[in-house]
């Protein structure tokens, strides 16, 4: 059984909101990308990682941390998901969210 953690990283112009008060728009930005950035990689630890990414910097931050990987990232297709004999996979599902 394949094991695959599933990280949602939103688009980080957007990220963080509700720290409105307390951080301006280029802080909130810059944390959210370092929690981006982290939960991305803590996911490499595991057999398989997908990043569902909300924009093209996002993308290419999980891009950025595939080849860091050194090809060790796979590939998670709609085919593989559609037949139930190959689809055996445990999946964590994690929000690009850790504390700093």
């Amino acid at each position: 059984m394949s094991t695959w953690v599933v990280v949602l990283v939103k688009d980080f112009e957007f990220a963080k909101q509700r720290l409105g008060p307390a951080l301006d728009p280029h802080q909130r930005r810059a944390l959210a990308r370092r929690n981006a950035s982290r939960a991305i990689r803590a996911a490499g630890a595991a057999e398989h990682r997908l990043v569902v990414a909300g924009s093209d910097e996002a993308a290419a931050l999980a891009a950025e941390s595939s080849r860091a990987r050194k090809g060790k990232t796979s590939p998670l297709s709609a085919a593989s998901l559609a037949q139930p004999r190959t689809a055996r996979m445990r999946c964590c599902f994690s929000p690009a969210t850790f504390p700093s």
